[in-house]
């Protein structure tokens, strides 16, 4: 290749990257390539709730079966694996966090519809979903 035509091809290089520059778009080829390698993920805890706290008789309980962890394998990883995370106090009441794992928005999203606004009823122990966006 001859010297001039490197320096058109040089010239040309730069201009392109000064134009994505001014543009901005320079800056949104790293952002896209992070988004696909570490998408949003939302964590989801699961926390046991005092069976003393309980309100049965205004409280949606869900009793989690077979059919339920097939539809949501998700939920399976997150009772199955039970892993004390930690504890916290909520509205005065000690908060045990027993599980925690990560969703794409549309699982967490679908779980929290699912179970969200229930307390779930699993082996003898009450539990909630807590879901918290990134």
């Amino acid at each position: 290749m001859e010297k001039r035509t490197k320096i058109i091809i040089g010239i040309i290089i730069i201009a392109i990257i000064a134009v994505l520059i001014y543009t901005n778009s320079l800056l949104v080829i790293p952002a896209l390539i992070l988004g696909f390698i570490f998408p949003d993920s939302y964590q989801v805890d699961l926390i046991e709730i005092n069976s003393n706290l309980v309100d049965v008789e205004n409280r949606t309980l869900i009793s989690l079966s077979e059919e339920k962890f097939i539809k949501y394998p998700e939920l399976r990883e997150l009772f199955y694996n039970v892993t004390p995370t930690g504890e916290d106090e909520f509205n005065g009441e000690k908060t045990i966090f027993v599980n925690q794992i990560s969703l794409s928005q549309d699982k967490a999203e679908e779980i929290q519809k699912e179970f969200g606004p229930g307390t779930i009823y699993w082996k003898g122990g009450y539990y909630g979903i807590l879901i918290a966006q990134p």
